[in-house]
């Protein structure tokens, strides 16, 4: 991201301060299902990415497709969502309790089993450093 990040609190669960940077978010075409497309570098050691949102649209109503959230070493973090053909073209998903990645973890969206992604993914969240107790 660019420009300066500023440090603020947030109150993750169980009560553990998270000292987090301000927000991104990234927006990506993904055209082909057997591609991994990176959408977030990995933070760097001691930081993990936490995803808030994420937005995925068909850029065909004719075709089928499949779409999940992974990190780089291929876990799933969300998923699969499916949209069939002539069926739904927008899927929208706010996380209350965002998803939190392994620490310096890059974030990646895919295409599983073979369907097609003609897709876009539009993707919210914030870097922060890993929980603390006080």
């Amino acid at each position: 991201m660019a420009g300066s990040e500023v440090e603020s609190n947030l109150v993750g669960l169980g009560s553990k301060p998270i000292a987090r940077t301000g927000p991104w978010a990234v927006n990506n075409a993904i055209a082909d299902g057997s591609t991994k497309v990176l959408c977030k570098a990995a933070p760097g050691a001691g930081k993990a990415l936490y995803v808030t949102h994420f937005t995925v649209s068909k850029v065909s109503a004719a075709t089928d497709i499949a779409f999940e959230l992974q990190d780089e070493d291929d876990n799933s973090l969300f998923g699969p969502i499916y949209l069939v053909d002539n069926g739904e073209a927008v899927f929208k998903k706010d996380f209350p309790h965002p998803i939190k990645l392994t620490a310096n973890k890059a974030l990646y969206a895919y295409s599983p089993g073979g369907k097609s992604s003609d897709c876009t993914v539009w993707i919210e969240g914030f870097t922060a450093h890993e929980e603390i107790t006080r």
